[in-house]
């Protein structure tokens, strides 16, 4: 017989094997088990049931329920606080940046500086003040000659403006959009030297002159249009055979290129 305080709640006679009895306890559901040993002797043990469907435990497995989804939002919340933190850290600290660069900003010439690594190639710019020379990060490529924001593929040793602060030199920003002089002759030989595989019969000075055309109507764009003449939209979309063929047939070229003759 089982009793709770002075009641019974479980009375079974002649029990010879390994048993168990199970009764609630106010709302809680208790089993205490009967084992019975080789020896013919028996050991009784008490637990609480949790993994049956009771309302306690339903109230239960609520009340983890909520608890993990408070710690996955506090955890949430901790990540999106602290991306806040950053983030507004990282916006400060370009904004004090570019203010520098605004006020004490003096503009120089720099290079590209490709390195090839086991799988990628880091590309880099340089600019030198004073004695001493700079460097600053652009971006890891798989591509040894990554495509920039001014249209043409990054070669190593190509030149650009820098402006750094005189303050803090380490600060700098590098305009791919603004070519030295030097590295303008470049585009103009490499354009000319992509124009001149596709149509061999024509000499250097018609071909220059083109280009000359183009680069006055669209800039370096014009001379892109050029480099890219053989190259399926697909492939790239912003300068492309089709972007080539656009200009070369426009009135304004066409009406320019007369000059060439």
């Amino acid at each position: 017989m089982i009793f709770v305080g002075k009641r019974p709640v479980q009375v079974d006679f002649k029990v010879f094997e390994s048993k168990s009895y199970t009764f609630f306890l106010d709302e809680e559901l208790c089993r205490i088990n009967l084992e019975k040993n080789e020896n013919n002797k028996y050991t009784y043990s008490f637990d609480i049931v949790k993994d049956i469907d009771t309302p306690l435990n339903q109230e239960r497995k609520q009340i983890r329920k909520r608890d993990r989804r408070n710690s996955i939002l506090g955890i949430l919340g901790f990540f999106v606080l602290a991306g806040l933190v950053i983030g507004g850290w990282h916006y400060i600290y370009k904004s004090s940046l570019a203010k520098d660069l605004a006020k004490n900003g003096v503009v120089t010439e720099g290079r590209l500086d490709i390195e090839a690594l086991t799988n990628s190639y880091y590309v880099r710019y340089v600019y030198k003040v004073g004695h001493r020379f700079y460097s600053r990060n652009i971006e890891y490529y798989k591509n040894p000659n990554p495509i920039s924001k001014n249209g043409f593929p990054m070669v190593d040793g190509d030149q650009f403006y820098v402006k750094y602060s005189t303050k803090n030199p380490d600060n700098s920003v590098l305009y791919l959009d603004q070519p030295t002089p030097s590295q303008l002759r470049r585009y103009h030989v490499r354009s000319r030297a992509e124009y001149l595989k596709q149509h061999p019969d024509q000499d250097t000075t018609f071909s220059n002159c083109l280009l000359d055309i183009a680069f006055d109507l669209k800039g370096l764009d014009g001379y892109a249009d050029f480099y890219f003449l053989a190259t399926p939209p697909s492939q790239n979309k912003r300068h492309n055979m089709e972007t080539f063929n656009e200009l070369v047939q426009s009135e304004p070229f066409l009406k320019k290129e007369k000059q060439c003759w």
